[in-house]
C-alpha cells in the first residue's frame, strides 16, 4: 500500500481577505467627510428663499396683499398655521381684528353708546369689535361728521361707503363683493353687438342700434370671448373681489386698532336672525373696476392719448403733455367760486391728527 499516501490540503495560493492587499489599502484610507460646495450653496439658497418668502408673506398679509391672499385662498392649512395667535413668530397679522376688553353688548344694547348720553362712552363697532372712540367727541359725538357710525357695528358701510342707506349700516357682508367684480369691456361689446343692452356698460345716452354696428366690427376684429374663458374669468373675478373686501376691511380695522387714542372695549353679540341687506348702492357699483380683456391694448392706448402721451395729443386736451380738458374745466370752476367769494365747505376739526386721514378717505 505504499502507493497510498496521505493527502494533504493544497497550499493556499490566495491570502485571506484580511491579508489581501486591497483590503489593507481600504483600511488605510481615510473617509472623505468634506461637504460638497454645490450641496452647501443649494441648501443655503433654499433656506434663504424659504425665510424670505415667509417674512414677505407676513408683511404682505398685514395689508392683505395679492401674495398672501393667494396663499390664504389656495392653501387654507398654511393660512391657519402661519396665522395662529399662539405662535409668536408666525402669529396673526397685525391688520386682523384685535382682541381685548371683557364687555359684550348686543346690537340693541350698543345703541345706547352713541354719544347722546354724556355719562356713557362712545362706542363704535367694526367687524365684531367694539372700539371706545370717546377721545374724539367732535367727530363721533352728536353733530360729528362720523356720528352715524357709532352705536352700531356698521362694517358693511365702511366698505361700501353707502351712507345714505340705513340698511347698509350693518355688520352683514352678504353680496358686498359685487362692488369689486370687474366689468369686462369685450363681453359687454358682444352683448351690444347682439342687439341687447349691457348692464355693465353705460352707453351715455347713445342709441343702441348705432352702437350695435360699431360693436360688431370690434368683435370681428378682436374676436369673441369663449365660454371657457368666461368661466375662468368668473372664478378669478370672485377671488379678487373677495380679497378686495378683506383688504378694505383690514384697512379700517387697522386704522382704529393702530390709533393710540382708541381702545378695545369688547365685542358685539350679533343678531344672526337679521335679514340680509340689499346689494351695494348705485354709487358703490359704479366704482367697479374695468378690464378690457381682448380690448386691453386699445384701452391703454386711449388712456395714453387722453393724457397726452406718446400716442399724440390727447382727446379733449390742449396738446401733448397737457392736462385733459375736463380737469381744466373743473379747476376753472373752483377758481371762479373762490373769486366770487362763495363759501367752501370744510369740516370743522379740533386738531390735525389721524382723523384727517379718515375724512380724506371718506
Amino acid at each position: 500500500m505504499a502507493h497510498l499516501r496521505e493527502r494533504r490540503p493544497a497550499a493556499r495560493t490566495t491570502p485571506p481577505e484580511d491579508d489581501h492587499p486591497k483590503s489593507k489599502q481600504r483600511r488605510n484610507e481615510t473617509p472623505d467627510l468634506e461637504p460638497s460646495l454645490s450641496v452647501v450653496l443649494t441648501l443655503i439658497a433654499f433656506l434663504s428663499l424659504l425665510t424670505g418668502s415667509l417674512f414677505y408673506y407676513k408683511l404682505d398679509n398685514r395689508e392683505r396683499g395679492p401674495f398672501s391672499t393667494y396663499i390664504n385662498t389656495h392653501y387654507p392649512l398654511l393660512d391657519r398655521f402661519l396665522n395662529k395667535p399662539s405662535i409668536p413668530l408666525f402669529g396673526a397679522a397685525a391688520a386682523e381684528t384685535p382682541t381685548g376688553g371683557d364687555l359684550q353688548l348686543t346690537e340693541e344694547e350698543l345703541k345706547a353708546y352713541d354719544g347722546t348720553d354724556p355719562d356713557k362712552p362712545i362706542y363704535l363697532g367694526i367687524n365684531g369689535t367694539i372700539f371706545d372712540v370717546s377721545a374724539s367727541p367732535a367727530f363721533y359725538g352728536p353733530g360729528g361728521h362720523y356720528h352715524h357710525f357709532v352705536g352700531k357695528d356698521a362694517t358693511r358701510a365702511w366698505i361700501t361707503e353707502c351712507w345714505d342707506e340705513d340698511e347698509q349700516f350693518t355688520w352683514r357682508l352678504d353680496g358686498v363683493e359685487a362692488m369689486f367684480l370687474p366689468k369686462w369691456m369685450d363681453e359687454s361689446l358682444e352683448t351690444i353687438a347682439a342687439g341687447q343692452e349691457a348692464e355693465d356698460l353705460d352707453l351715455g345716452g347713445m342709441p343702441l342700434d348705432m352702437l350695435a354696428g360699431m360693436a360688431k366690427k370690434s368683435v370681428e376684429r378682436f374676436g369673441s370671448v369663449t365660454d371657457k374663458e368666461k368661466a375662468k374669468r368668473r372664478v378669478s373675478d370672485k377671488e379678487e373681489a373677495e380679497a378686495k373686501v378683506q383688504e378694505t376691511l383690514a384697512h379700517w380695522v387697522g386704522f382704529f386698532s393702530g390709533n393710540a387714542k382708541y381702545t378695545v372695549a369688547g365685542s358685539v353679540v350679533r343678531d344672526e336672525s337679521r335679514p340680509s341687506p340689499p346689494k351695494p348702492c348705485k354709487a358703490a357699483m359704479e366704482k367697479r373696476p374695468i378690464k378690457g380683456g381682448k380690448l386691453e391694448g386699445v384701452m391703454q392706448g386711449a388712456m395714453g392719448n387722453l393724457m397726452g402721451g406718446k400716442g399724440g395729443a390727447g382727446a379733449g386736451t390742449g396738446g401733448k403733455g397737457e392736462m385733459p380738458a375736463f380737469v381744466k374745466e373743473k379747476l376753472a370752476k373752483e377758481k371762479e367760486k373762490k373769486e366770487k367769494g362763495e363759501e367752501v365747505v370744510v369740516p370743522v376739526e379740533e386738531e390735525e391728527d389721524e382723523e384727517d386721514l379718515v375724512h380724506d378717505e371718506l
